[in-house]
């Protein structure tokens, strides 16, 4: 059986029917990895009807989309999808690689058209750091598709390196109207709304950083980020430096959207060096 370029979806929806829980979604966008793990279990049922009972003697190749150095919402998704499927079945190879992603941007994907994401996100570079064996699955997982605008990348890369595999694109929600693909932001930001609501997060133990959160603690005004880092300083204060080099290892002192907060950051951590 041919797979070429099929792909998946647990769930349909449009802006007016959401069958799965938005608040749930938004604070997995933001970190929460307890959530991660649930969408990994949902992806993990529709895998084994879909493609891991007619390819069972196959080797696995997983991706999750492309990133640098934080990670994504969707990496979480990808690592317990593989750590579920390697208890279950441990004689299977399932293996995680990463396509590279060397450019990133401060606007707000959510709220760009199909044209305006594909313009955006073409300009980056991307990379795949191991060409896969020829005999391998490949599958792509997302968390949502709205556009088809990452697809459309990732198909391209594949192009550009010749690989030849069967490839499986694999999502926990798909947009099925030709809505408004804004309606992706309604999605994110759905349960985090407002820096307190982030901060709330942050403090759980199900928290962990990704490139959403980082990006939207960079993009505060000065006011809301000075609240927000102090109520970081008086709860967990190793995290302002976590928070300052997640963001240098992704060149966000480089974005000019972020350079005052990145500027910030590195006074707040002089001072609480000071006083350790």
């Amino acid at each position: 059986m041919e797979l070429k370029y099929n792909s998946h979806f647990v769930h349909s929806f449009t802006e007016i029917d959401v069958p799965f829980n938005m608040e749930s979604f938004s604070e997995f966008k933001y970190g929460n990895i307890d959530i991660a793990k649930e969408m990994a279990f949902e992806l993990v049922k529709l895998f084994k009807v879909r493609i891991l009972d007619k390819h069972f003697n196959k080797r696995f190749i997983i991706y999750s989309s492309p990133y640098s150095k934080i990670p994504t919402s969707s990496l979480f998704l990808s690592q317990y999808f593989i750590e579920i499927l390697q208890s279950d079945y441990p004689d299977i190879d399932f293996n995680l690689e990463k396509i590279e992603r060397n450019n990133t941007y401060s606007q707000d994907y959510g709220l760009m058209t199909a044209e305006q994401r594909f313009q955006l996100i073409s300009k980056d570079t991307y990379s795949i750091n191991n060409l896969p064996d020829k005999e391998a699955i490949l599958i792509f997982i997302d968390d949502v598709s709205i556009t088809g605008t990452h697809q459309r990348v990732i198909e391209n890369l594949i192009f550009e390196n010749s690989i030849e595999n069967d490839l499986v694109f694999l999502y926990y929600a798909k947009l099925i109207n030709n809505s408004d693909p804004k309606f992706e932001s309604t999605l994110n930001n759905f349960k985090i709304k407002k820096w307190e609501d982030l901060v709330k997060l942050i403090l759980t133990p199900s928290f962990k950083f990704n490139t959403r959160a980082i990006k939207y603690i960079l993009s505060l005004s000065k006011e809301e980020f000075y609240l927000m880092i102090n109520v970081l300083k008086k709860n967990k204060p190793l995290l302002i430096n976590i928070i300052f080099l997640l963001a240098e290892s992704n060149n966000y002192n480089t974005i000019e959207a972020y350079k005052d907060n990145m500027g910030a950051l590195t006074k707040i951590l002089k001072q609480l060096n000071s006083y350790v």
